[in-house]
């Protein structure tokens, strides 16, 4: 028995139809909306550490929250989140120490 006996094939005078599958750009588990949120979230915290002491904290705080509202399950934000409070209280204790060690001598 013919394996193509009951498939229909376009006549001579039809040409083929081709049918593009839709393509779906930047969408899927490889690349998710707030990982580059999460990314500089967590440069910013560790900036926050070494250079920018407020700046690079709130920063690193900040853009923390945005990534894991929108739902990034990364642990980059999460680590970002929480560098930037330990760096937002340690760069608040260092400016208090040095402006108390300028008012006491």
């Amino acid at each position: 028995m013919n394996q193509y006996a009951g498939a229909q094939y376009p006549g001579p005078h039809q040409p083929p139809v081709f049918v593009a599958q839709p393509t779906t750009y930047g969408v899927g588990p490889a690349t998710h909306p707030s990982r580059s949120t999460a990314t500089a979230a967590l440069w910013c915290s560790v900036l926050g550490f070494f250079c920018f002491p407020i700046v690079g904290s709130i920063l690193g705080i900040v853009l923390g929250r945005i990534a894991r509202r929108n739902g990034y399950p990364g642990a980059r934000a999460t680590a970002g989140y929480v560098l930037g409070w330990i760096g937002l209280v340690l760069g608040v204790a260092g400016i208090a120490y040095q402006g108390l060690a300028a008012v006491l001598g």
